[in-house]
C-alpha cells in the first residue's frame, strides 16, 4: 500500500511580482520572446490591473473603459495604444536581432 499525500495547488498570479519598472520590463521581455500576440495582450492586461486600470488609462490617454475594451479577449489595441500603455508602465519596446539559427 502506498502512502498518499495531499498536494495543494494554487493559482499563480504574476501581478504579485510586478512591483518595479525592472520587474515589468523583464516580464514583458520574456513574454515578447514568445511572439504570441494574445499572450502579450494578456500580460499587458495583467500589468495594467496590477498598476491600477484607472491610473494606467489616464497616463496612456485612453478612457478606463477603452483600456478594458482594448485588452479584452475581443480587443485589438493599436500600436499607438500599446505604446502609450507601455509608456504608462515606464517601459518601451526595443528592437534587437533574433539569435541566428544553427
Amino acid at each position: 500500500m502506498t502512502d498518499k499525500k495531499k498536494i495543494t495547488i494554487s493559482d499563480w498570479d504574476s501581478s504579485l511580482y510586478l512591483k518595479t519598472q525592472r520587474d515589468i520590463s523583464e516580464y514583458l521581455d520574456a513574454v515578447f520572446e514568445q511572439n504570441d500576440s494574445e499572450l502579450i495582450k494578456r500580460a499587458i492586461d495583467k500589468i495594467a490591473r496590477a498598476r491600477g486600470m484607472t491610473d494606467v488609462a489616464k497616463q496612456a490617454g485612453v478612457s478606463r473603459q477603452g483600456l478594458y475594451n482594448a485588452l479584452s479577449d475581443n480587443g485589438n489595441p493599436s500600436m499607438q495604444v500599446v505604446s502609450n500603455i507601455l509608456n504608462a508602465f515606464g517601459v518601451r519596446l526595443a528592437v534587437v536581432p533574433i539569435a541566428a539559427k544553427q
